[in-house]
């Protein structure tokens, strides 16, 4: 028996397709807050004092991500004879994306961490058997996908507002960010060192939103993948690796229902 519930693959097309469910906001530690302006200051964020921040994923989300992290961690070390678990890099969500690789407020999954500062490897085990290799390696890259868009997103959000020389928190996090772009591009007071940051991840944006809708399209086949692979092994450590691995699938489902409609607009 599995330790938990997992929807059944019509379970999440049926998510994708139909459910709408109530946004899970991306949640951001508040900042110290800075000395208040006097009354008649307009509010104003210059370029060189902008520091983009890191949204947090949807709780359940993080949990499944560290909970597949440390089953990976297990398995690793339960099979020195194996091949070295991989660790998934930008360039693996798209070829396209190598130019943004190892860059400082573009590659979100070098440094990325965990609420808590743990830090975040996006690392998927190799068993030595293809098909349950290549599960654990489309999952990780699934929730490297669903990081690395959750901060574009959340960046593009930061930078919209600095360049329209207004707070963050005025923006709604309910509109498609696009909108917020498009408006602060076309601000004939934004700082063009923030507009240039806006135009590179305005164009990373419009390859997340293909990737984005392209692997909600292949959650089915991933969860029946899982079934299979799962009635297969009788290894206790691996039934436990799918089991973490397809829990994350669900979560993942979720926040790709988030992001589609975050990136609507770019894509097309």
């Amino acid at each position: 028996m599995k330790k938990v519930a997992c929807l059944g693959a019509l379970g999440v097309v049926a998510l994708l397709a139909h459910c709408a469910p109530p946004r899970v906001e991306t949640q951001v530690a508040t900042p110290v807050a800075p000395p208040a302006p006097s009354a008649d200051a307009a509010v104003r964020i210059e370029a060189r004092h902008f520091e983009g921040t890191l949204a947090e994923l949807p709780t359940a989300l993080a949990q499944a991500g560290d909970a597949l992290a440390q089953v990976t961690a297990k398995m690793t070390k339960a099979r020195p004879d194996a091949p070295p678990a991989g660790n998934v890099k930008l360039s693996d969500l798209h070829p396209s994306f190598a130019k943004y690789e190892g860059k400082e407020g573009q590659d979100f999954l070098v440094g990325a961490r965990a609420k808590d500062g743990t830090p975040i490897a996006f690392a998927y085990v190799r068993v030595g058997a293809p098909p349950y290799d290549g599960f654990f390696d489309a999952v990780t890259l699934l929730y490297a996908l669903c990081w690395q868009a959750t901060q574009v997103v959340h960046r593009l959000r930061e930078e919209a507002a600095a360049a329209l020389q207004i707070v963050a928190a005025d923006l709604d996090t309910m509109d498609p960010v696009k909108g917020q772009v498009d408006k602060a591009l076309a601000s004939p007071g934004a700082d063009p060192a923030i507009v240039a940051e806006m135009k590179t991840l305005s164009a990373m944006a419009q390859g997340l939103a293909v990737l984005v809708a392209e692997h909600a399209g292949r959650l089915g086949a991933l969860v029946k993948t899982e079934e299979g692979l799962f009635a297969a092994t009788q290894v206790p450590l691996v039934k436990e690796g799918l089991t973490d691995g397809v829990a994350l699938v669900i979560q993942a489902a979720r926040r790709l229902v988030g992001l589609r409609q975050d990136l609507a607009g770019y894509g097309v």
